[in-house]
């Protein structure tokens, strides 16, 4: 009887140890989706020689893209930058240490395909949105 009773505890630990993982699968997820923001303090006093040296490395292209365009609109949301600015700086940054090549277009569009820049009101000009600081949440090693 008493090995019944120490059996069916068991039981019932295991079924809700059960159900607690099948919670924890869903919300690994949903978890994923929401995966916090690192709060960067940016220094926008740099040159942009060295904004992007301490703040680009490990990033892609369409981050470093970001980057520049927060870093001339010193990372206020919403304020337009001229895209041939940021190829115009871009131009000047090409060494391996800072931005490593050419600028392609590719990267304006994969940048506003992650939601971290926007189309600005007029052609040829881009925004940050609110989300723009996501670029700093994965680096490459």
């Amino acid at each position: 009887m008493n090995k019944e009773k120490i059996l069916k505890q068991i039981f019932d630990r295991v079924g809700r140890l059960e159900i607690r993982v099948e919670k924890l699968e869903k919300t690994k997820g949903e978890a994923a989706r929401f995966r916090r923001v690192k709060e960067i303090e940016l220094n926008f006093d740099l040159s942009p020689r060295a904004f992007i040296k301490k703040y680009g490395k490990g990033l892609s292209y369409p981050k470093k893209f970001t980057l520049l365009v927060a870093y001339l609109c010193k990372g206020k949301v919403s304020v337009d930058v001229f895209l041939k600015n940021v190829e115009k700086l871009w131009r000047r940054m090409t060494s391996k240490d800072l931005l490593k090549g050419k600028f392609n277009r590719s990267y304006t569009t994969k940048a506003k395909t992650q939601g971290w820049i926007k189309e600005g009101k007029k052609t040829g000009f881009y925004q940050l949105t609110s989300n723009w600081k996501e670029i700093f949440n994965q680096r490459k090693k």
